[in-house]
């Protein structure tokens, strides 16, 4: 039976999927830091683990790559979307930490997670897509790491034949191009698709 992780052990973790996600949306460090107002090198501390990822600065990564801070924070649950503390009925003062800087697990576990829990239990399946899908298909595309474009595309197809509807079933292949068009750049850069759905 495998061992439960260490705190140390789940912050690394935490690290990795930062690294992961800002590659997954093509962004250097630099361009990260910057969306984030930090430099590239602290950017490059956090993620090599020299430096304790503090608590505004993994909710600003949350916020700039449309991540759930549960996701980044344990690796449970729905990757997507970032729900902002609004949303969650939490004000700048409750997102205020001590002096002291708290790094991002300790925080999430203080702050975020149990009204995330109650946010979560108070949303249907129905505003979940409505909130990933703002911005349309393409921008949540791009956001997708390779197995998830993978599992989107047979999700649509899957849809797209179950479908009795002409309009439905056009929606769905039109998903299903743009899915499967964001998944060839990503596995072969040099090839283009240039395909179309015809209703």
């Amino acid at each position: 039976m495998p061992k439960p992780d260490t705190d140390e052990t789940t912050r690394r973790k935490i690290l990795v999927r930062i690294r992961e996600e800002r590659t997954t949306e093509r962004f250097s460090q630099e361009e990260l830091a910057k969306e984030i107002s930090i430099t590239r090198m602290a950017l490059a501390n956090y993620e090599q683990g020299v430096s304790k990822l503090p608590f505004e600065i993994g909710m600003a990564i949350c916020r700039r790559l449309d991540l759930s801070p549960r996701w980044l924070a344990t690796g449970v649950g729905e990757k997507r979307p970032f729900v902002t503390p609004e949303q969650l009925g939490l004000n700048a003062d409750q997102m205020k930490l001590p002096k002291r800087k708290v790094d991002f697990f300790l925080g999430f576990k203080q702050i975020v997670e149990e009204p995330l829990k109650l946010w979560e239990g108070s949303q249907s399946k129905d505003e979940w897509l409505k909130q990933m899908l703002a911005g349309g298909p393409e921008k949540l595309a791009m956001r997708l790491s390779i197995a998830e474009l993978e599992q989107t595309v047979i999700t649509s197809l899957c849809s797209a034949v179950a479908s009795g509807h002409s309009d439905m079933k056009a929606a769905y292949l039109e998903n299903v191009v743009i899915f499967a068009r964001e998944l060839k750049t990503r596995l072969d850069p040099k090839t283009k698709l240039t395909y179309t759905v015809e209703s």
